[in-house]
């Protein structure tokens, strides 16, 4: 029987949540996760360092017989994925991208707003998604420069807690009645949000990009869709968040 080796990659334990629902979607593919602890978080580091990861880890991917890869970070997306895709052809992309487009859909008074690192709210494709899909909205932007960081880090509860209830105060003054948690990491604590802000729909890419991979991978006709394809992690450094994972990734030096 032959699958798909599809690799998924995250400077923190935020693609997890992307993982999960490509399972959940196409369970019969082999998925290989790469957590760049070592570079954690992206958000901290320039273009140039991200970029420089973003293309080692592809490379090794690679290696692996991975022939479609998840860009499982915001981040890394909007400052890599064209040079990714400029440098390994042959390979299928797909990024995370702020899912402000199904928030302008369903908000009911015109106000959405986005929720990402310093690098994703100043990117030119954010603005680009905003002007192509915002027209007649009132958009707000809020920068967490912490949040991925703290979430990854389980010593930092009570400066979580405190950033979530800025961030919840920030979302309330603006009167949006819709957050895009632009940020892999963000769903982790989405419930915890929800009950700071309990009239807000709050909306997340995971499931989108499940659907966006799977209408690009070729149809395998000698692939047994009902059985359940093979999980493997690998991280860069060492973790904070090590019980995320349902067994301990092996150590890689990228």
């Amino acid at each position: 029987m032959v699958s798909t080796k599809v690799g998924i990659f995250d400077s923190g334990s935020g693609g997890l949540t992307v993982l999960a629902s490509l399972r959940q979607t196409m369970p019969h593919h082999d998925y290989l996760y790469v957590e760049d602890a070592g570079f954690a978080p992206y958000g901290s580091h320039s273009t140039s360092v991200i970029t420089d990861r973003c293309v080692k880890i592809t490379d090794y991917l690679c290696q692996q017989g991975v022939t479609a890869l998840v860009v499982a970070c915001n981040t890394a997306t909007v400052t890599a994925i064209h040079i990714l895709r400029e440098r390994f052809a042959h390979m299928s992309f797909v990024g995370i991208e702020p899912a402000v487009k199904p928030a302008y859909d369903i908000t009911r008074n015109g106000k959405v707003a986005v929720l990402a690192t310093p690098i994703t709210i100043g990117s030119p494709r954010l603005q680009q998604l905003i002007e192509l899909w915002g027209a007649g909205k009132e958009t707000s932007l809020f920068p967490s420069a912490s949040l991925a960081q703290l979430i990854d880090q389980p010593s930092a509860m009570l400066e979580l807690q405190q950033e979530l209830d800025r961030i919840a105060e920030q979302v309330k003054q603006s009167q949006a009645d819709v957050l895009v948690l632009a940020c892999t990491h963000y769903p982790h604590v989405k419930d915890s949000l929800q009950q700071r802000l309990p009239e807000v729909n709050i909306i997340e890419p995971s499931l989108g990009v499940a659907k966006r991979l799977s209408s690009i991978l070729p149809i395998r006709q000698h692939v047994d869709t009902r059985l359940m394809g093979s999980v493997s992690y690998f991280t860069t450094g060492k973790m904070r968040q090590l019980g995320r994972y349902p067994c301990a990734p092996r150590e890689i030096d990228i």
